[in-house]
């Protein structure tokens, strides 16, 4: 392969990797010593994290995650799965975990989704129909 072509691929990748990062959808890409390979900009809200050692470290403090992750990197579980997590921040994110191969090395794709507000809204709603409820049953 000529320089020319070296660099040229050297450049699409860089700007996949640039549109990549741009990705709100909080996707984390991770190897068996749970390094970050890929964080998109979304797993840096989700997490409140300024960097990538901060995500290891939330991902780190789950027990229920560190296992289903294990289980994963041992073959133990082969399809997805979604782990549900309250975080020490206080916030409720589910993390949906896939396998991927690549040239016979496995990673792991997690996408996280942040459970906070819809847990707000749905109390919000059961409180508003027991009052709407007790209301309507008090003349």
């Amino acid at each position: 392969m000529s320089l020319k072509n070296n660099l040229h691929q050297y450049e699409q990748t860089d700007i996949l990797l640039k549109i990549l990062k741009q990705i709100t959808i909080p996707i984390l890409i991770i190897d068996e010593k749970i390094d970050v390979l890929f964080a998109s900009t979304g797993v840096y809200t989700v997490f409140n994290a300024k960097s990538k050692e901060n995500i290891v470290h939330a991902i780190l403090r789950s027990p229920q995650l560190m296992k289903v992750i294990r289980h994963f990197f041992s073959d133990e579980i082969k399809e997805r799965t979604t782990v549900e997590h309250d975080f020490h921040f206080s916030k409720s994110i589910s993390a949906t975990i896939e396998k991927i191969k690549y040239n016979n090395v496995s990673y792991l794709q997690i996408i996280f989704q942040d459970k906070s507000q819809l847990q707000k809204a749905q109390k919000q709603q059961r409180d508003f129909v027991s009052y709407a409820s007790h209301e309507l049953r008090t003349p």
